[in-house]
């Protein structure tokens, strides 16, 4: 079994909900990612990953809705949580706010655990993207944005 785990922040104007900040975060993510996540979809469709839903570029911001790769298991103002799984792996991935050293920070955190040898396979290979990407969704389109204002990183790799 592989765990992973990382955490992305972002530091915020001001104090908002874990709503507010998943909303905006999910709504500006850039339109290559989609293209990128469809191919993905093609490619590990046939070894049975699960896929992203039809309308995965819409926001569902409630329980059992989706956005993107995403299934919303919890919506509050505290936390959004969401995620899914399927034969290979599974994955959630938070969101919150929280006090950071210099103000309000939003808050990305995915855990990712395999449940097979191909899904321990895919993880190690899509982990350093995984990163990488989720650092740019936060940075995605923040200057035109009220509440983001930069970026820092700290990630995991737990045993």
């Amino acid at each position: 079994m592989t765990v992973l785990e990382s955490t992305e922040r972002v530091p915020l104007t001001r104090v908002c909900s874990a709503q507010e900040f998943a909303r905006e975060v999910l709504s500006s993510t850039p339109g290559w990612l989609f293209r990128t996540l469809d191919l993905r979809d093609c490619i590990v469709r046939r070894f049975g990953f699960a896929t992203q839903p039809a309308d995965a570029r819409e926001i569902h911001l409630c329980p059992g809705g989706t956005a993107g790769p995403f299934v919303f298991t919890a919506v509050t103002d505290a936390q959004v949580e969401a995620g899914n799984e399927d034969r290979h792996f599974s994955f959630v991935t938070r969101f919150y706010v929280e006090d950071g050293p210099h103000g309000p920070q939003g808050c990305l955190n995915t855990r990712a655990v395999s449940s097979s040898g191909p899904g321990a396979v895919y993880l190690r290979c899509i982990w350093p993207f995984h990163r990488l990407l989720m650092g740019r969704i936060l940075r995605a389109d923040a200057g035109n944005s009220d509440l983001r204002i930069a970026w820092r990183r700290s990630a995991h790799l737990l045993p």
